[in-house]
């Protein structure tokens, strides 16, 4: 028997992701201010160029972190729902913050 498996309404995704995308927009500007604190004498083509080299740079790397995370949620996932009985239920893909202002 396979387990029950519960989703996240599309309403509390919809929160998820714009909670990461305020997150993402804070490292953004956190990453812009400190090349441009590193690069303060530089002419400005130069530090518009590198702040965007970084910003790709950082982006590509986050995009790989949450595909190797769905990924592996997936994985779990599956594997769990085939090993456990009806007793049990799975909640994948569930947000648990302590502080939900962060």
């Amino acid at each position: 028997m396979l387990a029950h498996l519960l989703h996240q309404t599309s309403q509390l995704c919809a929160e998820f992701s714009a909670q990461i995308g305020g997150k993402t927009a804070i490292a953004h500007d956190d990453l812009a201010q400190r090349f441009e604190d590193r690069l303060a004498g530089a002419p400005q083509a130069l530090r518009l160029v590198v702040q965007w080299g970084a910003r790709l740079a950082w982006d590509h790397q986050a995009r790989q972190q949450v595909r190797y995370g769905r990924q592996g949620g997936q994985q779990l996932t599956v594997a769990l729902r085939w090993r456990l009985s009806r007793d049990w239920w799975l909640l994948p893909n569930v947000l648990l913050s302590p502080d939900r202002g962060t």
